[in-house]
């Protein structure tokens, strides 16, 4: 698990709720769009770095909860995406949810990871 990548993840998730939640009666997908697709890809390099680890010997003490985490983390956002799409302000109210269960998520991800 990369440290440094999870911590700027959960930060991102976080100001982007919360702007999110700000914002949500000016909502526009298109301009969180491309925060979304880093935080995405930044979730697809932590699943690898994580595979790479386990490959290696890396085996955390609760290794289906890890891997739950790692699946989750995955799918959160693409699942949202269709709902968040909408230019209302209930979809910025969904979508900064989303990105909360996201960072909690990464933060769940690295205690188990540590364990």
């Amino acid at each position: 698990m990369i440290e440094p990548l999870a911590f700027a993840t959960t930060a991102v998730c976080a100001l982007l709720a919360l702007a999110c939640l700000v914002f949500a009666a000016r909502y526009d997908f298109a301009r969180v769009l491309p925060f979304l697709a880093g935080i995405e890809v930044a979730m697809v390099v932590q699943t690898i770095a994580i595979v790479i680890a386990r490959l290696g010997g890396h085996q955390p003490r609760e290794s289906g909860e890890n891997w739950a985490y790692v699946a989750t983390s995955l799918v959160v956002l693409p699942l949202v995406a269709p709902l968040a799409r909408r230019s209302r302000w209930w979809a910025a109210v969904i979508l900064a949810a989303a990105l909360a269960v996201e960072a909690i998520v990464v933060i769940r991800l690295q205690t188990t990871w540590r364990a």
